[in-house]
């Protein structure tokens, strides 16, 4: 039996077993303008977080014992993260 506890997306507790969510606590945070520009998320909740989250682990794999990162996705990822600036 595979678990991962993660908190993201908005500060959420996310709890993933056997590759599948299976518990999502409120978000602390309702918007993100990363997750409304790349993904369309205007307002995150619990659906959201869970829809997101599946999404990550059905497409690459993530927190399964074979996950699939391909170089365009993580090129994307750098340059989110370098463009991101606080005040």
């Amino acid at each position: 039996m595979s678990e991962h506890i993660i908190e993201a997306m908005g500060k959420s507790r996310i709890t993933i077993k056997n590759g599948k969510v299976v518990e999502v606590t409120e978000p602390e945070i309702e918007y993100c303008p990363l997750f409304d520009h790349h993904r369309g998320i205007k307002k995150l909740t619990k659906t959201a977080i869970t829809e997101n989250i599946q999404f990550r682990i059905d497409d690459f794999g993530m927190c399964t014992p074979q996950p699939t990162v391909e170089n365009e996705r993580l090129f994307e990822f750098r340059n989110i993260r370098d463009n991101v600036h606080t005040t």
